[in-house]
C-alpha cells in the first residue's frame, strides 16, 4: 500500500505531470475523410510512444530510490497501472472540468488526492476541486452534484449567477441532476 502511494507521488511530480495534458487521444468522428483518419492514426502512434516514454521516466525514478531491490521491483510493476488510473480520472472528469477549447491544466491534476492504498480518492479530489477558485462556479457546482457533496451544493448555488441557475433548472424549477449525471 505504501509502495503504491510512493509511485503515485512520482507520477504527480512536476516533470511527469505535463504528460497527462495531451491525453486522452484526439478522437475523430466516423464521417471524417481519409486524410483525417491517417492523421488520427499517426497521432495515436505518436501518443503511444510518448506514453511509453513517460512510463519509463517514472520507472527510472523508482530505480533511483534508495530502497531494497525487491521493493523497487514491486514498485516498477505498478507504475503503469497508477499512470493509467490518472488517465482514467482525467477522462472521466475532463469534460466537466474543461471547456471545449481548453485542456485540463496541471494545477487541476495536481489536486488529485490519494487513499491510503495508493488509489485516487475521487471524493476527496472533488472536495478539493470545488474549493478551487481557479475553476468557474458552474464547473464547481457540477462537480459537487456529480460527487454528491451535499455540504457544498447549497453554498455554490448561492454563488451561481442567475444565468447558470436557469441552465440548471427546468421550467418546473426542479434541478437537472438526472440530465447532468447522464451527460457524464
Amino acid at each position: 500500500m505504501a509502495l503504491r502511494r510512493v509511485v503515485a507521488n512520482l507520477w504527480i511530480e512536476t516533470d511527469i505531470l505535463p504528460a497527462f495534458l495531451e491525453f486522452p487521444f484526439k478522437w475523430y468522428s466516423e464521417d471524417e475523410g481519409e486524410e483525417e483518419w491517417r492523421a488520427f492514426y499517426e497521432d495515436q502512434n505518436k501518443k503511444s510512444g510518448e506514453w511509453r516514454q513517460t512510463v519509463e521516466k517514472v520507472k527510472a525514478k523508482v530505480a533511483k530510490l534508495d530502497i531494497p531491490g525487491s521493493l523497487k521491483k514491486r514498485m516498477t510493476q505498478i507504475v503503469k497501472a497508477i499512470g493509467t488510473d490518472i488517465l482514467e480520472w482525467k477522462t472521466l472528469n475532463g469534460k466537466m472540468l474543461t471547456d471545449h477549447n481548453e485542456d485540463m491544466n496541471i494545477h487541476i491534476l495536481g489536486q488529485l488526492r490519494w487513499t491510503g492504498r495508493g488509489a485516487i480518492d475521487y471524493q476527496k479530489t472533488a472536495e478539493r476541486l470545488v474549493c478551487l477558485d481557479a475553476l468557474n462556479i458552474a464547473k464547481r457546482y457540477k462537480l459537487a452534484f456529480l460527487y454528491c457533496l451535499a455540504n457544498f451544493i447549497p453554498v455554490l448555488w448561492k454563488e451561481l449567477p442567475e444565468e447558470y441557475k436557469n441552465h440548471f433548472q427546468d421550467k418546473r424549477g426542479s434541478s437537472l441532476v438526472r440530465d447532468m449525471l447522464l451527460e457524464y
